[in-house]
């Protein structure tokens, strides 16, 4: 686990439980890593006057194959122990009525948050729905492509400069 995730998981049990950071009646959490594209909590927003929770999941996961037969195994050891059958019970893109953050006390201190939120709101009888998410590059690889583009665009521009000084050059020259 990373120094990011434990750091994830800490702040999840700080805020969530017993808290006043929740004065409203939706409580929204995702990474703030770049990943996902908030305006996807727009599609979210419909859902919740029918549900409880929404809760996104990635469908074009971003990584290493062991990362993914991790996730995998993970997904499969909570199904069977238990019983959530969740398409990612990780995603950090999701939409709870905060009412059941007042209600439950969260007691995990590690990976396993999550499963406790959805282990507790379902045997309390909540409802979710699951939603694909789009997963947004990451902030890094945006601008990372932005800035080479624009210094392709200034190299091209110098150089043209360049051509018509040489041409503007021979052409006094002659």
């Amino acid at each position: 686990m990373t120094a990011v995730e434990i750091a994830h998981i800490a702040l999840l049990k700080r805020l969530l439980p017993q808290t006043l950071a929740i004065t409203k009646d939706l409580a929204f959490f995702m990474d703030s890593d770049g990943q996902f594209d908030i305006s996807d909590l727009e599609r979210f927003f419909p859902l919740i006057d029918e549900y409880d929770a929404v809760l996104g999941y990635r469908i074009d996961r971003q990584d290493t194959w062991l990362r993914k037969l991790n996730a995998w195994g993970w997904k499969m050891l909570v199904r069977l122990v238990f019983g959530l059958r969740l398409r990612d019970v990780d995603c950090a893109f999701k939409l709870y009525r905060a009412s059941f953050f007042y209600e439950h006390r969260l007691e995990t201190r590690g990976a396993m948050i999550n499963t406790e939120i959805l282990y507790k709101f379902t045997r309390a009888g909540y409802s979710y729905t699951q939603l694909v998410i789009a997963r947004a590059f990451r902030e890094m690889f945006i601008y990372a492509r932005k800035w080479h583009r624009e210094e392709c665009e200034q190299r091209a521009a110098l150089q043209q400069k360049r051509r018509v000084a040489r041409k503007s050059s021979n052409d006094s020259s002659k």
